[in-house]
């Protein structure tokens, strides 16, 4: 699946969240303006009850996007420092050309700056397909990824530390810089997958709070439509209120 599809479905979940709320909320101001009208046995169904479940429910959302703010901004900084590096390796390459490095070195360190570089994409038959049907992808088989990122990048740094004669008058280019660098790209990296485990977290709680079966939001929702249609006839004006109100379940919690 691609990203974009990803994406897609991440934005109409989350704005289907957002309605499932606003919806629960709709229901509950019905549910108080019907006064003695409503009166459910059930306590899950009582005013008391479903106050709770809006409350928590804003709880866990505010609490998510709050952790998915620091998670996005991690990896915006992230990005800014790993595209750094895109100037720097040349860089480095080229300084170590201009010292008085053997060719053997020279090209130890450039093995490890080809890894940065894409490789070109595989030529594809006209009109071949893969064998289910689809015409196949296109892979990059580049270090893309930050984790090999790093590793490249260390093996860089180490290949031109060892060159003595490897000492550039710029000092982003010295190898106090570099291995300085090489520590800043992976406090980074690392801070991104801190906050993702963390807002995952956050995030699972959010889901069961709104689709955990039977006391989940959607759940309670619709358990509470079921009520009030069955207290009043449906040619009546609220049992034609509350069917106006939807909810979407988007995920199924299990507990």
């Amino acid at each position: 699946m691609s990203n974009l599809n990803l994406i897609t479905m991440a934005s109409t979940s989350e704005t289907g969240n957002v309605k499932n709320i606003a919806a629960f909320k709709e229901l509950l101001s019905i549910c108080v303006d019907l006064g003695a009208g409503y009166q459910p046995k059930k306590a899950i169904l009582q005013i008391s009850y479903l106050n709770g479940v809006i409350s928590n429910t804003n709880n866990a959302m505010m609490a998510w996007a709050d952790l998915k703010g620091k998670y996005q901004k991690n990896v915006d900084d992230c990005e800014i420092v790993f595209n750094e590096l895109k100037l720097l390796a040349p860089q480095v390459i080229g300084a170590l050309k201009s010292s008085d490095a053997t060719e053997e070195v020279v090209e130890t360190a450039m093995g490890w700056y080809r890894r940065f570089l894409p490789k070109p994409k595989p030529k594809k038959k006209k009109g071949e397909t893969s064998t289910d049907g689809k015409k196949p992808r296109s892979i990059s088989t580049s270090h893309q990824s930050r984790v090999k990122l790093i590793e490249t990048f260390t093996g860089l740094v180490t290949a031109v530390s060892k060159e003595p004669s490897y000492d550039p008058n710029e000092p982003f280019l010295k190898i106090m810089a570099l291995r300085t660098f090489q520590i800043k790209m992976q406090t980074v990296h690392d801070a991104v997958m801190t906050s993702l485990v963390a807002e995952r977290g956050s995030r699972a709680i959010r889901d069961k709070n709104l689709y955990e079966e039977k006391t989940g939001l959607v759940a309670v929702g619709n358990a509470v439509k079921v009520y009030i249609q069955s207290a009043f006839a449906k040619n009546t004006q609220n049992h034609k209120r509350v069917d106006t109100v939807k909810f979407t379940n988007f995920k199924t919690v299990n507990t």
